[in-house]
């Protein structure tokens, strides 16, 4: 058997050989705001398996012939984070779990291994200053630490705080975990080591109020962003949980909110908040005006060809120092990103 597997191997090397063109083929680029504009963020791919990691296609062929396990695919990604260096950590609750993309190795991983197998409803998903994956359970109101070797480093218990567990974001400089708390209309800030330091915000509609927050994100102060997805609004607030201001309204115009889900700020402040009723993501300046609109509704089926920021219920943002942009396209099952290009600085 081994043989003729072998064998299986050598062939389909030389028929994948004969069948390589001369040179790569040149791939359309597209560019958001399309020429002659100056573009700002470039569309770069998306990943469902393995099989869509750099290499991975031939890779994936022999693996079929040699027999090896089934590949994981994303069923209904739903939060993403990076840690800029080509790990990705994606929660997935259809999968039960949070799947890590190990880029250079063309590897999908289950985060944590055996370990997590009790968490019912992956959600946050983020990494600390020193590489470690935190990654939370709604159900358990349980904080996952793994460490880059896949081991769980130890488990924060959440649940005598906090009621559920959203999108939260890790402050890397004072060490702290933000997060929204759907369920309590509130947020709760923590250290790295579970202790609740802070919780604000309560049910309503006025500043500093909350209707199911459910993603935060920070500025390059530190100031935290929420997004408050039944009132329409993102909310902005000191990085000790003291309300600045908020924009956003409900409606369908372009810079209007349907459904709010995710939040993430590139390297030079600027917003982006997913809408997953009308399955754009929308980019706004720190001001909250609108910069300009990415992607529309579009149901990716079996064979099509990607189509670049067609989203069907985009979720997670996340943006990471090397200002690449990650979406989780939930309903598509897939995670797009994106290139964005930092806003030149005059030369002094």
């Amino acid at each position: 058997m081994l043989c003729i597997r072998f064998t299986l191997f050598v062939m389909m090397f030389f028929i994948l050989s004969a069948c390589a063109p001369g040179k790569q083929a040149v791939k359309e680029r597209y560019f958001w705001p399309p020429p002659p504009d100056e573009p700002r963020i470039e569309f770069l791919g998306a990943y469902y398996s393995e099989n869509d990691l750099p290499g991975g296609t031939d890779f994936k062929i022999f693996q079929t012939i040699l027999g090896t396990e089934a590949e994981l695919t994303f069923q209904s990604p739903l939060i993403v984070a990076s840690n800029s260096e080509g790990w990705l950590v994606v929660s997935d609750p259809t999968n039960r779990g949070f799947i890590s993309v190990v880029v250079k190795a063309r590897k999908f991983n289950v985060l944590g291994g055996a370990v997590m197998s009790q968490v019912v409803k992956p959600t946050g998903v983020d990494f600390d200053a020193e590489g470690l994956v935190y990654a939370g359970d709604d159900i358990s109101r349980k904080i996952y630490v793994v460490s880059r070797d896949n081991k769980v480093h130890r488990v924060l218990d959440l649940s005598k705080d906090i009621k559920s567990v959203g999108g939260f974001v890790i402050d890397k400089k004072l060490r702290r975990i933000i997060i929204p708390d759907p369920r309590s209309n509130a947020v709760a800030i923590f250290s790295t080591d579970g202790k609740l330091l802070k919780l604000f915000g309560k049910r309503g509609g006025m500043d500093g109020e909350f209707n199911n927050p459910l993603s935060a994100a920070l500025d390059s102060n530190g100031n935290i962003y929420i997004t408050d997805s039944f009132n329409a609004v993102v909310q902005k607030f000191t990085p000790d949980g003291v309300f600045i201001s908020k924009f956003g309204k409900r409606g369908d115009a372009v810079g209007d909110f349907g459904v709010i889900k995710g939040i993430a700020l590139d390297s030079d402040d600027n917003i982006y908040v997913s809408d997953g009723k009308f399955h754009r993501v929308q980019i706004f300046n720190s001001e909250g005006a609108l910069l300009m609109s990415l992607g529309a509704a579009h149901t990716q089926r079996p064979g099509e060809g990607i189509v670049a920021a067609g989203f069907l219920i985009p979720y997670g943002i996340y943006i990471d120092k090397k200002n690449q942009i990650f979406v989780a396209d939930m309903m598509n099952r897939r995670l797009q990103f994106f290139q964005y290009f930092p806003e030149k600085k005059p030369v002094k």
